[in-house]
C-alpha cells in the first residue's frame, strides 16, 4: 500500500462563523466531517490515477491537481466559509 502524507491548515472566515456553529455545529465537526473528509477524497480521487513509480516522478502534476480539487470543494462557493493553506501557501 501506499501512504501518502499531506500537511492543510485552515482558517474560518470571520463573518460567517455564526452561520457555521448554526448549520454544521462544533468546529470539530466542521474538521473531521467536512474539512479532513474533503481532503480525504481528493487524495484518493488523484492518487488512484497512478501507480507508485508514477506517483513519485509525477510528484509536481499529482500534487497540483490534489490542490485543484480541494479548491473545487471548499474554495469555488459563492460565500467561502474557509480558508486552506497547503504546506503553509494559501489555496487561492
Amino acid at each position: 500500500p501506499i501512504e501518502v502524507h499531506s500537511e492543510v491548515q485552515y482558517s474560518l472566515e470571520p463573518t460567517l462563523v455564526t452561520g457555521m456553529y448554526e448549520s454544521i455545529g462544533s468546529r470539530e465537526r466542521l474538521e473531521t466531517d467536512i474539512i479532513k473528509k474533503g481532503i480525504l477524497e481528493s487524495v484518493k480521487a488523484v492518487t488512484t490515477n497512478y501507480t507508485s513509480h508514477e506517483l513519485i516522478i509525477n510528484r509536481p502534476v499529482v500534487k497540483a491537481k490534489i490542490i485543484n480539487l480541494i479548491y473545487q470543494k471548499f474554495m469555488s462557493r459563492k460565500e467561502t466559509l474557509i480558508y486552506l493553506r497547503w504546506n503553509g501557501k494559501l489555496i487561492k
